[in-house]
């Protein structure tokens, strides 16, 4: 009967226990959004068969377990929010293959594992949120080519090592960096003043010392958070800096 089905939207309300495995059987689907009510339990990997799929929403709902590799199968999804939830493991290398993913929301859950150079893969995303989580390592260089980026790439409040790469200065339209909360040292790259389109870049609460570069003062309609003990400032510009006053 519901084997034409192509919209399944039950978000903002109250239903409660787990995702049927059954939804699987509905090939037709190109749209379940389940977000906001108290569903429990975890994500069934039957969805991985939903090969029509372009936007699956789960986000904000008490979902536990690992994301299931086949997810990594709906070649055409475009939207993939997962946050806020209990979900744990690491990142399904599977999901690096998903061309067409513009959004792809994992923050605020008890993801672990390091952030793989194969995201650079995802070259089609204008919006990467993986704050909030405990995932460690480096910030790959492959970083850089997802020039498609534009809304917001947050890796906040993790635990997060190594230094800001400069390919990060590749990203020319995103608005919003958020690399806050982490453990990365070292010092600001330059190139990070390349992003023109940037509104707000949050690096404080790191380990990262030296001075902010002057090519970063250049972007006048940045709000810059950063820490004022442990990184200098001399800009004469009138960058929005938040952590002191430069002179």
């Amino acid at each position: 009967m519901l084997a034409s089905l192509t919209s399944l939207r039950l978000h903002y309300n109250y239903i409660t226990g787990t995702i049927p495995s059954e939804l699987g059987a509905l090939s037709s689907l190109r749209y379940v959004l389940l977000q906001q009510n108290p569903i429990t339990g975890t994500i069934p990997s039957e969805l991985g068969t939903l090969s029509t799929m372009v936007d699956l929403r789960l986000h904000n709902n008490r979902i536990t377990g690992t994301i299931p590799s086949e997810l990594g199968k709906l070649s055409l999804l475009r939207s993939l929010y997962l946050n806020s939830h209990f979900i744990s493991g690491t990142i399904p290398s599977e999901l690096f293959t998903l061309s067409s993913l513009q959004n792809f929301d994992l923050h605020g859950n008890e993801m672990s594992g390091t952030i793989s150079s194969e995201l650079g893969k995802l070259s089609s995303l204008t919006f990467l949120q993986l704050g909030h989580n405990s995932i460690f390592g480096k910030i790959p260089s492959e970083i850089g080519l997802l020039s498609s980026l534009s809304r917001n790439l947050a890796l906040d409040s993790n635990y997060i090592t190594g230094s800001l790469p400069s390919e990060l200065g590749l990203l020319q339209s995103l608005r919003s960096l958020y690399v806050n909360s982490n453990d990365i040292t070292g010092t600001i790259p330059s190139e990070l003043g390349e992003l023109i389109s940037l509104t707000t870049l949050q690096i404080n609460a790191n380990f990262i010392s030296g001075s902010l570069p002057s090519e970063l003062c250049a972007l006048t309609e940045t709000y810059i958070f950063y820490d004022e003990h442990e990184i200098s400032c001399s800009c004469t510009e009138s960058t929005y800096i938040v952590g002191t006053t430069c002179s």
